[in-house]
This record gives C-alpha cells, structure tokens and sequence, in this order.
C-alpha cells in the first residue's frame, strides 16, 4: 500500500459487471406479461442502479405513463421480475475489461475489497458467483443487507466494519451520483466511472475525487493518487 487507503469497495452493476442486457430482457418479458409496451434498451438502462423496486417502477411508469398502474402493478410486476430475472440473471452479463487483473493486484498488496450494491442479495450473490467474482472480495453488502441502500451511507460503513477498515481510509468506486453520495456521506474517497448506467444524471469531476474512463485505471488511481482529506 502506497497511501493512506486500506480498503476498496466497489459498486457492482455498471462498474464491475455489465449487466444492462439482462435487466433490459428481464424487464420486456415482465412487461409483456402485464400487458404494457416494450421500452427500448436505452431507457431501461437509465433505470439501473437504485434497487430492484425502483427499477421495476420505473420500467412500469415509462410503459403505461400512469402512475395509477405503478400501484395497481407493481406487486404483480415484482414477482415476474425476479421469476424472469432469476432466470435471466447473467446470461449475457460480461464482466468489464481490467476488472480481473485490477481485483487480483489490489489483493496481492494487501487492500481489503468488498462489494456495496442496490443489487438484491438473491441476485448479486449467484451473479458474483457465477461470473468467477466472488472470491476477490472479503465482504458483499447487497440491497437487503442493511436498512437503506445507497445513496445513504449506510452500506459503505456497514462494509468497512465488515472488512475491519475506515471509511476514511476507504474508497468507493462506482458509476452514479448515487455511489458518489454514498460516499461522500460516509467520508470515503469517491472515484466514478464514465462508462457505466448514469446516462441520466452523468458524473463529473465536480461530483468525484476522481473521474475514469476505463476499469483498469483503477489500480494507479489507487495505489498513487494523492487524496486530500484524512
């Protein structure tokens, strides 16, 4: 370690795993079911990112554009949901170029890396599992695994404690103003990533301490760039 951080946790969709193809099939099967018209692959990927109920709610507001059917569908528009992403559920996701090798170097020097996601746990964990993740990372924080989910803080502190770090020697690293809330609440270090789902709101170098490009900047942005702060 060649600074002050300790720790690492990462964001999961959109910043370790491209999953946006699942979601988008998930979410068309399920509104297909109910009846509603199908929504294209780039809006349904703004709606990645801030728990499943939301995701869902979304999907079904932009489809039937009445906010009466979000209350008379949503119960029956969760249960397709994780019937058909449970299925569904990284059938065509990709882990991101960098990822492996950045995991396996920032293992090697001894930083301690868990996951914080919405991602419930019933998904993230088979998902994380299945993509040949899971190991890299001392702790997973999952929707459900704690009270609130980002962009409280909730579920970076609850990580730290986990992995026996600091938030103020951690770093979040993630791809929505979401994560980079989270993490300023929490007194983490916040790196973005440009290449993820915050299409709708995107990050900038005024949200962050630090804004990337591609994955496998994340290994120097770590090891060698001089935060301020704690």
């Amino acid at each position: 370690m060649h600074n002050n951080i300790k720790s690492v946790t990462f964001d999961l969709d959109g910043t370790l795993v491209d999953t946006a193809q699942d979601l988008y099939l998930t979410a068309n099967e399920m509104l297909l079911e109910l009846g509603l018209p199908l929504l294209s692959f780039s809006l349904i990927k703004k709606f990645i990112g801030k728990g499943a109920d939301n995701f869902i709610a979304r999907c079904i507001l932009a489809a039937a554009q009445s906010e009466q059917k979000v209350d008379e569908l949503f119960d029956r528009g969760s249960k397709l949901y994780v019937d058909i992403y449970s299925r569904l559920n990284g059938s065509t996701a990709v882990v991101y170029p960098g990822v492996r090798e950045v995991l396996q170097a920032l293992t090697r020097d001894g930083y301690k890396l868990a996951v914080v996601t919405n991602k419930p746990t019933r998904f993230c964990h088979p998902l994380l599992e299945n993509l040949g993740l899971i190991n890299y990372f001392d702790a997973v924080v999952s929707g459900g695994s704690t009270a609130a989910l980002k962009p409280s803080p909730i579920p970076i502190l609850f990580a730290c404690r986990k992995i026996k770090s600091k938030a103020s020697m951690n770093t979040h690293i993630g791809d929505s103003i979401s994560d980079i809330a989270a993490a300023r609440a929490a007194g983490s270090r916040a790196i973005g990533v440009s290449y993820g789902y915050s299409s709708d709101r995107p990050l900038s170098t005024i949200n962050c301490d630090l804004l990337i490009s591609s994955f496998d900047q994340i290994y120097s942005a770590i090891t060698q760039y001089s935060f301020n702060g704690n």
